[in-house]
């Protein structure tokens, strides 16, 4: 059975589990408990007792890891070049009125390695890295 889950952990939780590969191929990790028992609900056994006692886990590679804070890195990096481009600058460290008000109008949401860039200029992207 293969099964999608996606990951809602902080950037510094990934880095962590990158850190603890350490020469390591994966890292294993404790699927959240809804999870794990839907996982076990379509296990089926004639002792549920049994299935109740079975740890889930999931085994991420370290290629999966690895280049999640680059991607993350770029990702930002890509928004902040984005700001600028609407004139977003901060120069001295601080935004101007108008800049803060520019600043609304670029949104990014990151989630399950993709990217929506939301403008309400009209013009909405979506990547998929």
């Amino acid at each position: 059975m293969i099964c999608k889950y996606q990951w809602g952990d902080p950037i510094n939780t990934v880095a962590d589990w990158v850190k603890s590969l350490n020469g390591k191929n994966h890292v294993y990790l404790a699927l959240p408990s809804d999870l794990a028992q839907q996982i076990r609900s379509h296990l089926g056994s004639n002792n549920p007792d049994f299935l109740d006692r079975i740890s889930i886990i999931a085994r991420l590679s370290d290629s999966d890891l690895s280049n999640i804070p680059e991607q993350v890195k770029n990702r930002v990096l890509d928004w902040a070049c984005d700001l600028e481009s609407a004139g977003v600058t901060g120069g001295g460290q601080t935004f101007s009125e108008k800049e803060k008000a520019d600043a609304k109008m670029v949104v990014f949401n990151i989630y399950n390695s993709n990217i929506d860039q939301l403008s309400s200029s009209g013009a909405n992207l979506k990547r998929e890295n």
